[in-house]
């Protein structure tokens, strides 16, 4: 899947004001058990991202049914601390939907989000062998994947991929220990179908750096 063009980042978290758990998501999920997070968000941070034109608007679309069924709730970029008032919205996303920009900027939501840049790689990183399971999309360097959808010591297959602000060389460091600490191993773009067999580092990832 090419990560060329990012023009948002998507960050649901488990609890309002930003606590708890998080996920990330840079394009079109169907169902949000693949992520491990269906049914908990209770906040929303639309980030802007690398490729991101202040003159468009983004539009991100949620939905309570997976496969974008059932009552949907659309939003523009900025920070939604809180999904029960006035959005009555709270733990019931299962499915989102990322739609074209358009080609203009209409403030809808007066607060902002920092940007989230550069992003020279993107990991996907998966709780099984061949890429099976929960999945989690990095995008930025992760001190603690534990705080994130519960993905602390379960990674088994990795994808790797080049990102916008790819430069040459550029590897993906997975950490045994969190704040980058402990044996790590350094992937290059490529796909790793089981990192035990192959790194012997099966169920130990805690922290991740991309940059």
């Amino acid at each position: 899947m090419p990560y060329d063009n990012i023009p948002i980042i998507v960050v649901l978290w488990q609890h309002s004001s930003y606590g708890g758990k998080r996920t990330i998501i840079i394009n079109n999920e169907l169902n949000m058990n693949t992520l491990g997070f269906n049914d908990i968000t209770s906040s929303i941070g639309i980030h802007p991202g690398p490729n991101y034109n202040p003159n468009h608007t983004y539009r991100v679309a949620f939905y309570e049914g997976a496969n974008y069924q059932g009552c949907v709730l659309t939003l523009t970029q900025g920070a939604y601390p809180c999904l029960v008032r006035p959005y009555n919205f709270n733990d019931i996303i299962s499915s989102v939907r990322i739609w074209p920009p358009l080609n203009t900027n209409i403030v809808l939501h007066p607060h902002s989000t920092h940007t989230i840049s550069p992003i020279p790689l993107v990991a996907e990183i998966f709780e099984h062998s061949n890429y099976r399971g929960k999945k989690l999309t990095i995008v930025e360097n992760i001190a603690n994947i534990h705080s994130y959808a519960d993905f602390g010591d379960i990674v088994t297959s990795v994808k790797v991929h080049r990102g916008p602000n790819y430069v040459e060389d550029n590897k993906v460091k997975l950490y045994g220990a969190v704040n980058y600490r402990g044996g790590h191993i350094e992937l290059d773009i490529g796909n790793y179908p089981n990192i035990g067999t192959s790194h012997g580092f099966n169920d130990v990832v805690s922290s991740v750096r991309i940059r």
